[in-house]
């Protein structure tokens, strides 16, 4: 089996010869302007030139909209702050300052982390979605989807 996680980019395409099953996951966000439908049709287009099929499992998503994106990046970057004696070797605060401010990083980066695996959840139609993080503007017909007809 191979996995593969990776944006629906154009030009790729899954192997044709293979006698492995290939799972490829979608990542949840793109490029400004791309949407589901882009996905989509790549697949339809895929399918129509290729009517043998692969053995190809697509595990598509939902797009993060800015806000989603803004929030994963915060906790990527509040991981790094926090990681090893970065945050303990800050030169600018007395140490009662820098214990107050991890603490107040710590639950930050908590509450971030959920708020990011519920729109990651919503985006892969794990759970339903209310969430202005989710580009809900092209419906997400498919989640999984064989790339081998039959």
């Amino acid at each position: 089996m191979i996995y593969r996680k990776r944006p629906l980019v154009a030009g790729y395409e899954p192997h044709r010869k293979r006698a492995d099953v290939e799972i490829i996951i979608d990542y949840p966000f793109d490029e400004p302007g791309h949407t589901t439908r882009d996905d989509q049709g790549k697949l339809q287009m895929y399918s129509q030139s290729n009517p043998a099929g692969t053995r190809t499992l697509v595990l598509a998503s939902s797009v993060l909209r800015v806000r989603g994106n803004a929030r994963l990046e915060a906790v990527v970057i509040i991981e790094h702050v926090l990681t090893g004696e970065r945050f303990s070797n800050t030169p600018h605060s007395f140490p009662a300052d820098r214990s107050t401010a991890k603490t107040l990083l710590e639950n930050q980066r908590t509450s971030l982390r959920e708020r990011v695996k519920q729109h990651i959840e919503a985006a892969y139609g794990i759970r339903g979605s209310q969430s202005k993080s989710i580009d809900n503007s092209h419906d997400l017909t498919d989640t999984f989807r064989s790339l081998y007809p039959g």
